[in-house]
């Protein structure tokens, strides 16, 4: 399914729009979302489906949002996917998967099975920069770090926060260029391993 644009003038009227997405009561079956949660621009939602003999099954739907000011009539755009479909989309929080029932399908299994190994292989990342944080640690990136001198170099010792002009910074340094940089944005970007 594309996307479909409208207006909404507030984040009241957007997650009235969102919530519609999923909602509707039909002959055979009938959908309500029963809750939902904004992480960046997509909405997770647990959405209860109930057919006409009463079987309840809950099923993850996934909204994505766009904003388009270039038209304030249709400044509000949604794109609609359940997880059966598969989406590309990892995010959703614990809070909504644990509302879903059993999956029914494949697509769902998979989906599901990948959300879940995101989430670990992010808490073990942050459980791995914690521990590179630690004054003395030794830092062995997988590839080297280029700067505007253009030395390079994979292996740095951590010097801990150093606060400065900019604000704090965690600083790591390399004793046998003589650099010293700042590595916030490098532990979640390049592979590395705590060596020491």
């Amino acid at each position: 399914m594309g996307w479909s644009y409208t207006r909404a003038d507030n984040l009241i009227e957007e997650e009235n729009i969102v919530r519609h997405e999923f909602t509707f009561v039909g002959e055979n079956i009938s959908c309500t979302v029963l809750d939902m949660v904004k992480v960046g621009n997509v909405y997770y939602q647990a959405v209860e489906r109930i057919n006409k003999s009463g079987e309840r099954y809950v099923f993850c739907g996934v909204v994505l949002t766009a904003h388009n000011n270039s038209d304030p009539r249709f400044n509000f755009g949604v794109k609609t996917m359940s997880e059966e479909e598969g989406p590309y989309y990892y995010d959703c929080p614990v809070k909504i998967m644990k509302m879903l029932s059993a999956p029914e399908d494949e697509g769902s299994k998979e989906w599901r099975k990948t959300v879940c190994e995101i989430r670990l292989n992010k808490n073990s990342l942050a459980t791995k920069i914690r521990k590179a944080k630690i004054p003395g640690a030794t830092i062995l990136f997988e590839k080297p770090l280029r700067f505007s001198n253009g030395k390079e170099a994979t292996r740095f010792v951590y010097r801990g926060v150093v606060t400065g002009m900019f604000g704090k910074k965690n600083h790591i340094y390399d004793s046998d260029n003589g650099i010293t940089s700042d590595i916030s944005s490098c532990l979640n970007k390049i592979p590395f391993e705590i060596v020491g």
